[in-house]
């Protein structure tokens, strides 16, 4: 019958997680609400536009790595 509520687990988070070693939820929330109001903002939103494509590439692949690592590790 399950929980009664959803239990679904996205890697994308999964790989944040492992990276980072923070797994709260206000830490998440605030994090994200801080990047909507920084996008909102013209001047922000031009400087993070700036960030060239081989970083935000890098970032994304190591998240990637993560969870491709944790997906590993977790079969047996």
């Amino acid at each position: 019958m399950g929980a009664g509520h959803a239990t679904t687990s996205y890697s994308g988070n999964i790989g944040i997680i492992g990276i980072t070693k923070i797994g709260s939820r206000v830490a998440f929330v605030t994090a994200g609400a801080m990047l909507v109001f920084f996008g909102v903002l013209g001047k922000v939103g031009a400087v993070l536009a700036l960030i060239p494509n081989p970083i935000v590439w890098g970032t994304l692949l190591l998240g990637l790595g993560m969870v491709a690592s944790i997906d590993i590790a977790a079969k047996p």
